[in-house]
């Protein structure tokens, strides 16, 4: 009730009208009943978070990301051009 309490003097003291302090403060409790935590909703929320931490699966070469093929390519450019600047110089 503390909560509710200093809620409500802090919307009046800014004059705001007591019908729409208390809809502010029903509508906020509301909220705070949705959000509570449950045993099951915390059991529930943990398998998920187990189950999405699973190690990935082995993906085939066809699988894969574009970005790391880009990126795969653009270092083996860069290798060959050093190879070939070190041979250059000798």
């Amino acid at each position: 009730m503390g909560l509710d309490l200093a809620l409500y003097r802090a919307l009046r003291s800014v004059d705001i009208s007591d019908d729409k302090a208390m809809a502010v403060i029903d509508a906020l409790e509301a909220h705070i009943r949705a959000q509570r935590a449950t045993k099951p909703g915390l059991a529930q929320r943990h398998l998920g978070t187990q189950l999405d931490a699973a190690p990935p699966q082995l993906s085939t070469k066809s699988d894969s990301d574009p970005l790391v093929s880009r990126f795969t390519i653009d270092v083996s450019l860069m290798l060959i051009a050093f190879v070939l600047i070190l041979i250059a110089a000798m």
